[in-house]
């Protein structure tokens, strides 16, 4: 071993940062050097434990693997996201055959690839398993220097971040000093509901559980947030860069998903982009990913406001940081965050990169396909209440049909059922064509909703006396939203189907949005007046 040791010593020359994974407590003393920082690390069995451990450590300019064993192959892919550009990976070989066959026929694959049709991922769609994706950006990640029977030494030749999923956040900070801590959470919960659903599709499903995970407040030190919801810091992508909190690989548009463990860098956030703009002080970070959209807004923007008091108490001098490079925040924008407590000079719309002093973000409640904390109704309700009050409609429409101008999700019936709805006592309503103040009014006071799915339908949200809900759309727009709001306030709701032009086998995006055909005399149409016989 001490030959080894001297060897890899060596390889390290005047590498200022080291991350060593040992089996045991071995002496290292070989490998440290003046003004180095030397970690040793024990694997803990599984990749996922050993890519914890070392995601709050930065990234290092050289890993060591000194593990051997079995588990060779699997750890290769962990380290290699956890050394800069530039930086060396350097593996003892494993002396038994079935640790170092499997291990030398990966690096022989690599090889292999780098030599012929290397095609890493990139932020495009890619219709390859996971696996095939992964040994592709490994070969592009990993050039190999050295191998022999003791020795496996490759440059990591791509910039990526380590990737910290929102599920294991809180066990990560627990266990890694530096990186950041959890402020304050809620427990998960689950609320049962009393709302009743019918549709007109057979193969409906049913109205979402509200089997929510707890949510954390977590602070961190020196960050760096850029648009479109990245925040980062030491080498790591923080888990309010992702929207879906609860899948197993985190990914978002904004990052080239690289491997299990890892993000590219893009090139305007990494080496040779521009330096982010200091903003000293402590932030609080509500941004979105679809910022300046309002179905996003309201679901994944104020969902993460249910920490915004605890933020106060703790920091009374706290802004709130959202991005502007794509477009400028809206007045609507700023009207739904006071209603939800954030007053609006202390909103700060970022035009590109910042590295702030303390960032604070919280757990969204409010995770798409997949959960509302039943906690959040007391937020809805007071930003309902809120924005209601600042109305100027000295009278709202008994009844409400949320119509949907725009080229996508068009309902070629549309004319005759506005008229339909308009005949039973509704009015057509265009929510864009009124003050946010007013779309909260008219939803809130309205003894039945009614509309087109979309967005337009999510003023639901912002509570009020539970009545009948009736979404018309068609088989390829999942209508979880307007579902899990109903569910969430006891509304009954009513689902009318009609047929997608584009039909597809599973869920497609161009299906979602594509124009559809209502048959006003087919089930859906009775389903639509029977539901309006019984207003």
């Amino acid at each position: 071993m001490s030959r080894l040791l001297s060897r890899v010593a060596s390889l390290l020359g005047d590498a200022p940062s080291v991350t060593v994974v040992v089996p045991d407590d071995r002496d290292l003393s070989a490998l440290e050097a003046p003004g180095r920082h030397l970690w040793a690390q024990r694997p803990r069995g599984r990749a996922v434990a050993l890519h914890d451990d070392l995601t709050g450590l930065g990234h290092a300019d050289a890993v060591v693997d000194l593990a051997r064993g079995p588990g060779a192959v699997e750890r290769l892919g962990v380290l290699a996201a956890h050394v800069r550009r530039g930086g060396l990976l350097v593996v003892a070989v494993p002396g038994r055959p079935d640790a170092r066959d499997p291990l030398l026929e990966l690096v022989a694959e690599l090889q292999a690839l780098r030599a012929g049709d290397l095609e890493p991922p990139s932020r495009r769609r890619d219709p390859r398993p996971y696996p095939l994706r992964d040994l592709h950006a490994l070969a592009a990640t990993l050039e190999v220097l050295e191998l022999d029977d003791v020795l496996l030494v490759a440059r990591v030749a791509v910039e990526t971040w380590s990737v910290l999923p929102e599920a294991r956040a809180d066990d990560v900070l627990a266990a890694t000093p530096g990186l950041g801590h959890v402020v304050t959470s809620r427990p998960a919960e689950r609320r049962t509901t009393s709302a009743r659903m019918r549709s007109s599709w057979a193969e409906e499903a049913p109205l979402p559980a509200h089997d929510a995970p707890h949510l954390s407040l977590r602070s961190y030190d020196d960050v760096v947030v850029t648009p479109r919801m990245i925040a980062h810091a030491r080498d790591v992508v923080l888990p309010q860069a992702f929207r879906n909190t609860e899948h197993k690989r985190p990914r978002t548009p904004p990052l080239t998903d690289w491997t299990r463990w890892s993000v590219r860098v893009p090139h305007e956030l990494g080496v040779g982009g521009p330096p982010p703009t200091r903003l000293p002080g402590t932030w609080f970070h509500a941004d979105n990913l679809m910022r300046g959209h309002f179905g996003h807004a309201i679901t994944e923007q104020v969902s993460q406001l249910w920490a915004w008091p605890e933020v106060l108490a703790r920091h009374p001098d706290a802004g709130v940081l959202v991005a502007a490079a794509t477009k400028p925040v809206a007045t609507w924008e700023l009207d739904l965050l006071e209603a939800a407590g954030v007053p609006r000079e202390r909103v700060h719309a970022a035009p590109g990169p910042v590295r702030v002093d303390r960032l604070l973000a919280a757990t969204p409640g409010y995770v798409i396909l997949r959960h509302v904390h039943p906690s959040l109704r007391e937020l809805y309700a007071a930003t309902g209440e809120a924005l209601e009050q600042r109305s100027g409609l000295e009278s709202t429409p008994r009844r409400i049909f949320v119509t949907r101008p725009g080229d996508k999700r068009r309902c070629h019936e549309a004319a005759d059922v506005e008229a339909l709805f308009e005949a039973h006592g509704f009015t057509v309503v265009a929510p864009e064509a009124h003050p946010l103040p007013d779309q909260a009014a008219m939803a809130r006071n309205a003894e039945a909703v009614a509309g087109y799915g979309g967005s337009g339908m999510f003023h639901l949200l912002l509570g009020g006396t539970p009545r009948p809900v009736v979404v018309v759309s068609h088989t390829g727009y999942h209508v979880w939203n307007e579902k899990a709001i109903a569910a969430l306030w006891d509304d009954p709701i009513t689902v009318v189907r009609g047929v997608p032009d584009l039909v597809t086998e599973g869920f497609s995006e161009r299906a979602m949005h594509s124009d559809y055909h209502l048959d006003l005399d087919g089930p859906a149409g009775r389903l639509l007046r029977e539901a309006l016989a019984e207003l």
